[in-house]
């Protein structure tokens, strides 16, 4: 059986757009979307804050549309990388790279 990573979000963009663009001129943009967990009748409402990630012409556009606040929808895959912090400590880091958005 072979397995696919694929993802799709739908939420609110908190905060700026970040933005850069690397030496050999590929875009990177990184932003966060809050997005509504789902929750069993008389649960108070709670969100998850998903950091994402996009390159290239996904990033540019990314930039030039949402904003604080905005809503979208965004189609992607999960990356989870690791490294290793000033004290030597593991971290883990999950993002979702964004691959289309609306």
């Amino acid at each position: 059986m072979s397995s696919v990573n694929k993802i799709t979000l739908m939420g609110t963009v908190t905060g700026d757009v970040d933005i850069k663009v690397s030496d050999q001129g590929v875009s990177r943009a990184r932003l966060t979307l809050s997005v509504q967990r789902i929750a069993r009748p008389g649960a108070p409402v709670s969100f998850d804050e998903i950091p994402l990630l996009a390159w290239g012409e996904v990033a540019e556009s990314i930039q030039k549309t949402a904003f604080s606040g905005s809503f979208l929808l965004v189609k992607g895959r999960i990356l989870v990388n690791s490294f290793d912090d000033q004290h030597g400590n593991r971290k883990w880091v999950t993002e979702i790279d964004v691959r289309d958005f609306q």
